[in-house]
């Protein structure tokens, strides 16, 4: 049976995390999935149904020297698989190195090129024209990160893939969780509290509408003690919440009045499919290609609070059968995007490139 090894930096669960825990669950029928982390730090960690291996101490010198240990052991064709950034150049330096034989499978996670500036911009730069055409496959979430890729270096083996998410055995209900919430007229949100998320803008927007709503952004990060000032200023720290991390915020998300995404840039924000799996009021900030054309959800331009508080407005005004037609919309868009066929997809096109 084939190898498949799918690195994680940590145990975090964030947006790429999950798509790879995701992946690496769908496809274990058929090769032999093991996950290796390489430090023990970002939380609690996923709930993995296959093999994982965390490796103790330092994440540098772990991905320096333990990673390249452990993938030598792979044949020529096996698969790595990896989300971050600095993973990806790693990995295909290692392969320029004839350290790493096996065929090499990565997704950019973020538009790198958009948000880096300076001494990092051109170390990525060079990173990419130096060592990214080892890789067998390049995968971008929208044609605006492909683009930011193949303008640095053109003829690399770069395909679009829309992000995966897993419906077919989703359930909420029977999930557990150590934040409990029974309260009504909730708008909801999720996300590492860092700037680019824009959960400022958020509060603010959230601060002109009725003061019967309350907010819940689900998250951990170096912004929760700002964000937290911030909704004392505003007001309205009494109809705030910041309950950390959830296994699960679909569970939250299917009983919320709305569901939001204020973002200033991201690659293609996972949480906005999530939101969309189980609510029919749900809105974006349009930082990222694509949200425009996606059905059902109600979007206003970033880094603007009064086009977001009538975003909010709007939906929260939807009659029951106006959430219910657009929740159809957005469910039979996400049929489309199971992990099944992602993994088709990247098979075809790993193919196609020999």
């Amino acid at each position: 049976m084939l190898k498949v090894r799918i690195i994680l930096p940590n145990q975090a669960k964030g947006g790429a995390e999950r798509i790879l825990a995701g992946l690496g669950n769908s496809i274990s029928n058929e090769y032999s999935v093991e996950f290796l982390i390489l430090s023990e730090g970002g939380g609690n960690g996923f709930q993995l149904s296959q093999p994982f291996k965390i490796l103790r101490g330092s994440f540098l010198l772990n991905m320096l020297f333990k990673l390249p240990s452990h993938l030598h052991m792979l044949r020529n064709e096996d698969m790595v698989i990896s989300s971050q950034f600095y993973l990806n150049i790693w990995i295909s330096c290692l392969k320029w190195l004839n350290l790493v034989k096996a065929k090499s499978i990565v997704r950019e996670s973020t538009r790198i090129f958009q948000r880096f500036t300076g001494w990092r911009y051109n170390l990525a730069k060079w990173g990419v024209k130096a060592f990214y055409r080892q890789h067998n496959l390049i995968i971008a979430q929208t044609a605006g990160m492909a683009n930011d890729i193949l303008e640095i270096q053109e003829q690399l083996p770069v395909v679009i893939l829309p992000n995966p998410i897993d419906l077919s055995g989703f359930s909420y209900e029977n999930e557990t969780s150590s934040f409990e919430w029974s309260g009504s007229s909730t708008i909801m949100s999720a996300g590492r509290l860092i700037p680019i998320k824009q959960f400022s803008i958020l509060l603010r927007a959230f601060s002109k509408l009725d003061a019967k709503y309350q907010l819940v952004i689900f998250g951990e990060g170096p912004e929760e003690q700002k964000l937290r000032a911030e909704a004392r200023t505003l007001g309205v720290m009494d109809r705030f919440w910041l309950p950390g991390v959830v296994d699960n915020p679909r569970k939250y998300f299917a009983n919320a009045n709305a569901c939001v995404v204020s973002s200033e840039l991201e690659g293609f924000p996972n949480v906005l499919l999530e939101m969309m799996s189980v609510n029919g009021a749900v809105i974006s900030t349009t930082c990222a290609d694509g949200i425009e054309s996606l059905p059902g959800i109600t979007t206003c331009p970033i880094l603007n609070v009064d086009a977001l508080t009538q975003a909010m407005a709007q939906a929260l005004a939807f009659t029951a059968g106006e959430k219910e037609a657009r929740f159809v919309k957005m469910k039979e868009h996400l049929t489309g995007r199971s992990f099944e066929g992602f993994w088709e997809r990247i098979i075809y096109h790993v193919n196609a490139s020999e």
